[in-house]
């Protein structure tokens, strides 16, 4: 059980502070789980801890929620909703996300539409 020490009002300025700390602690758990998920407990958590400090790290991080929710905007736009399932579109989104050209991105999803199409 929890004890309340304080119950207090806060401003909307500090609600958005903390909603920001959240939303990109979130994202550095992402990145953090999408990259290094596979490792030790003991190996993650020194990443975990590098997050904190490293620039470029938390920059890639950025980058990547960046590009994933990109294409699940682009993916949403052609995809059935009513044929694919919930495995097929983490599939799909994370072959999207590595694209590296737009053919690439193309050829992803169109072959993931004509896959979903013939598999339903």
């Amino acid at each position: 059980m929890v004890d309340i020490l304080e119950v207090r009002e806060i401003s909307v300025e500090e609600r958005i502070e903390r909603e920001e700390r959240e939303f990109l602690d979130n994202i550095k758990t992402e990145y953090l789980i999408r990259n290094y998920g596979n490792r030790p407990v003991r190996e993650y958590k020194k990443y975990q801890e590098q997050m904190q400090t490293d620039k470029e790290m938390y920059y890639n991080a950025l980058v990547e929620s960046n590009k994933i929710l990109y294409r699940k905007k682009r993916l949403l736009r052609y995809i059935d909703k009513k044929k694919i399932t919930i495995d097929q579109y983490e599939k799909v989104l994370m072959a999207l996300c590595k694209a590296k050209t737009e053919e690439d991105l193309n050829a992803i999803l169109a072959n993931a539409l004509n896959s979903i199409i013939h598999h339903n």
